[in-house]
């Protein structure tokens, strides 16, 4: 889902629910055609976390940069922040 020769992306969500992200995905797909994916991460062995993310970027620049522009749209909120790939999926 996420290729190591793109190693960044903008997290823009988490939930606790599947369902939450699922919708969110569907509003920022819907909405931007921006490319949109999620992530399942553990608070804690029983506790899911749901991230969602838009765009996959080859360079930490460009990720910024997207991100400044996102933080414009009311469909984003000011605290969506580029997440490196290693740190998302913990390798």
């Amino acid at each position: 889902v996420w290729p190591v020769a793109l190693p960044y992306s903008i997290e823009v969500n988490a939930f606790s629910r599947e369902e939450e992200a699922k919708r969110r995905l569907g509003e920022i797909v819907g909405q931007t055609g921006f490319e949109s994916f999620t992530l399942v991460s553990r608070v804690s062995d029983e506790v899911p976390v749901y991230r969602v993310f838009v765009g996959k970027f080859k360079d930490l620049a460009s990720a910024l940069a997207a991100s400044e522009e996102l933080k414009k749209s009311p469909l984003f909120a000011d605290d969506i922040h580029v997440v490196a790939r290693s740190e998302a999926l913990g390798d």
